[in-house]
């Protein structure tokens, strides 16, 4: 089922008793006082516009400020589309709801309603089109139907933004948004962090994204794809030696006798870590810094979950290290911390009190040892606290370390910070937006119609990468959902923007604008102007986006101050202050304003120069008459 058209009341919107159109073929209006339903087609639709892939069809935009309710009308899209026949005939027969939709594979269109709005009039007939019934769709054999209707459609919901809103719900719906998969990694890794198991997560399918896209021949991912990634442990490194290692140096010079003989041991261990001769066994090329800082990273972790571990625990640790008078001056510098760990593992008892200890620090070993395998077999590098990774296919050594960082963090809070080289936040933005949807493409979805909806999808993108926003989409959405995947595709987004705005034709948008009373849908731009291919100064210039003008409040505040002193303070006052209202005239940047600005200031300022000059004559002329009058006596 492909949604053409809806017009509804519901109490879930902003907008009240208005009709959306979400495809550009026909026009219609619902009149719900007459029951009145009329159509017509558009006469500037041209099939196929967006894509040459026939299953590729549409795009539209939704657009309005803030608070105009494009979010809550995507929402409502997902509990009237996503939920399969039952649940579609179920929102129909709660709320006052008329849909117009097109069968699938066929040019059939199909109108239905709630049952307390009229439908008694209009031209819908007339133009072929049947009305059916909510309760048609309720029915046991089309409930059960897996192709039959709404059963056959999919939808796919993305958003980076994270605002803790409430998760939405469709048991045919993708949610790929921040707040749903923030939610779900804690789900599936409770034990994890929050944050760290999304940061997991999410940068898993980035490069699984990476490896793949390589594999596309008909689509090119719009910007060099980096060779290598690096996981930063810097943060984690100067949070770990703020808190913990001044206890340990503290240790050492005596300024806190009370200190443990674990603190002793660690103390022992970093002063060796500063002699270099230590790694006599490590390779030349391979960076002994970077042993050094990875072996600090492990031990301050250990450090981390000792300090959390009960007091019985630690005096259990403490007596350890004094029974068998533990020193890491006979280890090699990178053994040092696996075989610490090793021998308390291996000989403390796993009681109650220090079975969580135990667990997590054998969980730091296995990452520790996997890591320092892969960084002495040169498959790996670290580099000033951070691991340096190829990105490449055939077991990625990128996603070895994800793998074995994800592991850890299960257990232990391994806090990292991924940085892809040279690439520009807006093309994060976009990398993210591509992992997630390759992800959900991917997923053997049974529907063969998908209903893609992008929320504020541009956000985080300078200008540059809106402009080509639409085009991007396209062009992936096509490649990795209409021809790998042979599924037929629509789109529906929400903006802001007028960069995207400039890709799409009038009758695919949705111009939401602000009333006393909510939101309302209006015909669009101001003058009937056409947004498609429209010079983006032109829509910024509409009403539409910038009701109150294209300048900065600030900058309309200093300049309507310049104003008001140009024309109502005395002259005297202007050349006083001449000198700093010409700075600011200067500075200006629209020329227009600058120039009448300037002549209004020579103007005041020339008036002041003939009043001055008029005195001067007259006092000439005064001064001729004196010498006169004084030249006859």
């Amino acid at each position: 089922m492909q949604l053409l058209y809806v017009w509804t009341k519901s109490d879930s919107l902003v907008i009240k008793g208005e009709g959306m159109h979400f495809h550009s073929e026909y026009r219609f209006e619902y009149l719900p006082e007459q029951g009145e339903l009329y159509v017509k087609r558009n006469p500037f639709f041209i099939e196929n516009f967006f894509s040459e892939i026939t299953d590729f069809d549409q795009v539209t935009a939704i657009v309005g400020r803030n608070g105009t309710g494009k979010t809550s009308l995507l929402r409502f899209m997902i509990s009237l589309l996503a939920n399969g026949n039952e649940g579609f005939a179920a929102k129909i027969l709660e709320e006052p709801i008329l849909c117009v939709f097109r069968l699938f594979g066929h040019d059939e269109l199909i109108v239905v309603h709630n049952p307390d709005l009229k439908l008694v009039g209009g031209n819908y007939e007339e133009n072929h089109i049947s009305v059916f019934e909510p309760d048609y769709f309720r029915r046991s054999y089309i409930v059960k139907d897996s192709e039959a209707f709404f059963n056959n459609l999919s939808v796919v919901l993305y958003s980076n933004i994270f605002d803790h809103s409430a998760i939405k719900n469709g048991n045919r719906l993708i949610d790929m948004t921040t707040n749903t998969l923030l939610s779900k990694s804690i789900h599936n890794d409770p034990q994890a962090h929050e944050t760290l198991a999304h940061k997991y997560d999410d940068i898993r399918r980035q490069i699984d994204f990476f490896l793949e896209q390589g594999n596309s021949s008909f689509w090119t991912i719009p910007f060099e794809v980096p060779k290598e990634m690096y996981f930063r442990f810097s943060r984690l490194l100067q949070r770990l030696e703020e808190n913990l290692r001044l206890d340990i140096i503290n240790f050492g010079s005596g300024i806190n006798e009370e200190q443990s003989s674990f603190e002793g041991y660690l103390y022992k261990a970093y002063n060796k870590m500063e002699k270099y001769d230590i790694y006599n066994g490590v390779q030349k090329d391979i960076s002994v810094e970077g042993i050094k800082s990875f072996t600090m990273v492990f031990l301050l972790l250990l450090y981390e979950v000792y300090r959390e571990s009960p007091h019985t625990c630690t005096e259990k640790i403490n007596r350890f290290i004094d029974e068998y008078e533990l020193d890491p001056e006979n280890d090699i510098g990178y053994e040092i911390f696996s075989n610490f760990v090793g021998l308390l593992t291996e000989r403390l008892p796993r009681e109650d009190d220090n079975r969580r200890f135990l667990e997590k620090a054998e969980v730091l070993e296995i990452v520790y040892d996997e890591l320092i395998e892969l960084i002495m077999d040169n498959v790996i590098f670290m580099e000033d606290g951070a691991i340096r990774a190829q990105l490449v296919s055939n077991e990625s050594p990128a996603s070895t370390v994800l793998s074995i960082l994800r592991k850890g963090n299960q257990k232990v809070s391994i806090d990292f910070d991924l940085d892809w080289p040279d690439l520009s936040s807006g093309e994060k933005s976009l990398l993210t937006m591509y992992a997630r949807l390759y992800e959900s493409f991917s997923l053997n979805i049974e529907q063969e119609h998908i209903l893609l909806m992008i929320d504020e999808g541009e956000l985080y993108m300078h200008p540059q990468w809106q402009r080509r926003f639409i085009k991007e989409l396209i062009d992936f959405s096509t490649e990795y959902c209409c021809v790998q995947q042979q599924k037929t595709l629509d789109i529906v987004l929400t903006t802001n923007s007028p960069f995207l705005i400039s890709d799409l034709p009038h009758a695919n948008i949705v111009f939401l604008q602000a009333t006393e009373n909510g939101a309302t849908v209006v015909g669009g731009l101001e003058d009937h102007r056409q947004s498609f291919a429209a010079n983006i100064h032109t829509l910024l210039s509409d009403a539409f986006f910038l009701p109150d003008g294209l300048l900065g409040e600030f900058a309309k505040q200093k300049i309507n101050r310049l104003v008001h002193e140009l024309y109502q303070d005395d002259i005297a006052d202007i050349r006083e202050k001449e000198s700093r209202i010409r700075k600011q005239i200067e500075i200006i940047g629209e020329p227009v304003i600058r120039n009448k600005l300037i002549s209004v200031l020579e103007d005041r300022l020339r008036i002041q120069n003939q009043s001055f000059q008029q005195l001067v004559n007259r006092i000439s002329d005064l001064e001729a008459e004196v010498r006169s009058l004084k030249g006859k006596q």
